[in-house]
């Protein structure tokens, strides 16, 4: 908290006070992201067994790529035009449209890829039901705009309708999913959850804000993806060397294998969400500052990287130390195999805290987007290269999945670094002031 005062110390009162109202709201919302799944996690893992949950895992896998199309980068590049534009009330009301048009256009084509993968593919024909009822969960992120709230810097009304959401997704998790033929209503409730919380947030934009459905030109959609189009490939980007490592796995091994993968990666980082509030509170405000006060921008981002790298740090040694009891306490006796799997991912809290500050909060402010595409396409290389090596030549199963995930992770942050001191933003100068 006293790091965020000090950034802020050169903001205005007002935009001082609604940053720090938005950094609550998203603690709040975090400390939930964190404390929820801890209720329902472990209380799957054992009613579902390692099989089932790997199944429920393999699919929600599948449907987030779907998920990354219709977000097509627009929870960045949307919230840094909000942000630049709330000033004009014509204009948010155009970008609103276009964004919420070019979704739409992104899920109706996703779908159409779902129905062929799950009637043509024998592995996804089987369990079909899995699939159709994940699918809620994009509908209900192409109607909830978070970059919009975002933008606005109205955090508190993400938190808000998230709780409500993950209350529903809670609660009747444990009144409705008692045995493992259960299974099929986790996917429902999940989508349920996040469709609610989509109706519900359209409501709150069409009352709060006045924002009205218009018909815009496919010209103006068109340049919408097309501006959107950097950090669309960065995200699927990411996807491909995060959620598809799972996806992979599900490939070459069993599902109960894909389970222990999944169970270790959700813990390590759901311990990374304690700082989501810092990253996406600052977001909108230093896409604006980002070209008004270079120096003084990069000063305080200086000052974040030291304080969350070092949270990295003793997130790493934790994970390492006690990763054992962290599985029995939170898993049971029957997901054992996965604590070698997150001792070796034990390194991502380090790493990741600090790229999340390269790329999050100074390539995209300082629009070097375009490079950050190409580092993230690279590393869908590097990871596809060194998971057939460890998965498929190797044979380490969700070991060599974790392995192939770290080394990925560090060599996306050292390119980040090498972009920004070639466009003069040296961390390391400012580190020695």
């Amino acid at each position: 908290m006293t790091l965020i005062v000090k950034i802020l110390s050169h903001c205005q009162t007002k935009e001082h006070r609604k940053i720090i109202e938005n950094f609550f709201s998203l603690t709040l919302l975090q400390g939930l992201n964190y404390i929820l799944p801890l209720v329902t996690f472990p209380y799957l893992v054992r009613v579902l067994g390692a099989e089932k949950f790997g199944l429920i895992a393999f699919s929600q896998a599948y449907i987030t790529y779907f998920m990354i199309v219709v977000d097509y980068g627009f929870n960045m590049s949307g919230t840094r035009e909000i942000s630049i534009n709330k000033g004009d009330k014509q204009k948010i009301v155009e970008i609103f449209n276009a964004i919420v048009t070019a979704k739409i256009f992104l899920m109706c084509l996703s779908f159409l890829v779902l129905c062929i993968t799950i009637f043509f593919i024998p592995k996804f024909t089987q369990h079909w039901p899995v699939y159709l009822l994940s699918f809620g969960m994009v509908i209900g992120n192409v109607i909830f705009p978070v970059w919009f709230f975002q933008g606005m810097q109205e955090m508190k009304y993400i938190t808000l309708l998230n709780f409500l959401a993950k209350i529903i997704f809670t609660v009747f998790i444990f009144v409705i999913v008692t045995k493992e033929a259960d299974y099929y209503y986790v996917p429902l409730l999940n989508s349920l959850g996040y469709v609610i919380a989509g109706i519900l947030s359209l409501w709150l934009v069409i009352k709060r804000y006045s924002i009205g459905f218009l018909r815009i030109p496919r010209k103006y959609v068109a340049q919408t993806l097309r501006d959107g189009w950097h950090l669309f490939v960065s995200r699927i980007s990411i996807s491909l060397y995060t959620v598809t490592n799972s996806f992979i796995l599900g490939l070459f091994d069993s599902l109960a294998v894909v389970g222990f993968y999944v169970a270790a990666d959700k813990i390590v980082r759901a311990s990374m969400n304690l700082l989501a509030p810092v990253y996406q509170s600052l977001y909108p405000y230093i896409s604006e500052k980002a070209f008004i006060s270079r120096e003084r921008t990069l000063e305080n981002l200086t000052k974040l990287l030291k304080i969350t790298g070092l949270i990295g740090v003793v997130l790493s040694v934790l994970f390492v130390i006690f990763a054992k009891q962290i599985v029995l306490v939170v898993l049971g006796e029957q997901y054992l195999e996965a604590v070698s799997v997150m001792r070796i991912l034990a390194f991502i809290p380090f790493v990741v805290t600090i790229a999340s500050v390269f790329a999050n909060l100074t390539m995209i402010p300082f629009k070097l987007d375009r490079y950050l595409m190409r580092i993230y396409v690279i590393g869908v290389f590097i990871n596809i290269l060194m998971i057939v090596i460890f998965v498929g030549v190797l044979k380490m199963r969700a070991d060599g999945a974790a392995l192939a995930n770290i080394i990925t992770e560090i060599a996306l942050t050292i390119f980040m670094f090498y972009v920004l001191v070639k466009h003069k933003i040296n961390f390391l100068e400012y580190l020695r002031k």
